[in-house]
């Protein structure tokens, strides 16, 4: 019986530690800085490439799809934060791409946040002539390939707007056949923020259209790594 009883309490604490473990894994949310498990965690996920992690990393991801002439067929938003950039890379990677190397580019990149929006625009958006002056809240006059610029993109946390410490954007084309030559598609538009000023709360994603029709997606980084 005493054996029993040795064993019934091993079992006991085994199970509070797996408890514990599991409830602290929960619990981590948002993290500015990375340390070598955090980044050997995202890394090996990466290379898993299956259903856990595109369950893991779809809550990172929102597509929002517009009807209309309100400036763009569908905005695809994503939060890219230091720990799901490993995961990222890691799965877009070939085979080559080891820990080492995970590890080398997360302190050459640095801790930020990426904000990356994807414009699609519809077949009929309209197309500006040159010299064309472009008017607030206006998409009759626009200018390729930046016509994001008529966009605007603003990030919140608890109302407060955050500035980004820099902005691209890259136009996207269709691919070419020999009936129809590349059309412009869209643009991808990449801010960038220091991980640290952002906070472990939900951030608010706002586009404005040249209509002034705003499209917003939030993300709850108080739940998200």
């Amino acid at each position: 019986m005493a054996g029993c009883g040795c064993s019934l309490q091993r079992i006991i604490c085994a199970s509070l530690v797996l408890f514990v473990a599991c409830s602290l894994q929960e619990v981590i949310a948002y993290q500015t800085k990375l340390d070598s498990t955090a980044i050997e965690e995202a890394y090996t996920l990466g290379l898993r490439n299956d259903k856990v992690t595109a369950e893991f990393v779809a809550p990172y991801l929102k597509q929002v799809t517009e009807e209309g002439l309100d400036g763009i067929h569908r905005a695809d938003i994503e939060v890219l934060t230091p720990y799901i950039q490993i995961i990222d890379r890691a799965t877009d990677s070939s085979k080559g791409y080891s820990l080492v190397q995970a590890v080398k580019d997360y302190h050459q990149r640095g801790d930020v946040v990426i904000i990356r929006v994807v414009l699609i625009l519809p077949a009929n958006y309209p197309v500006s002539q040159p010299g064309a002056p472009a008017t607030a809240c206006d998409n009759t006059a626009l200018q390729q390939p930046n016509f994001w610029r008529n966009f605007s993109f603003v990030i919140k946390q608890r109302g407060k707007m955050l500035s980004p410490s820099s902005a691209k954007n890259e136009p996207i084309y269709s691919s070419p056949t020999k009936e129809t030559p590349a059309r412009l598609d869209g643009a991808a538009v990449t801010l960038e923020f220091g991980a640290g000023d952002l906070a472990s709360e939900p951030v608010t994603v706002d586009i404005v259209t040249p209509h002034c029709k705003i499209i917003t997606a939030t993300f709850n980084l108080d739940v998200l790594r």
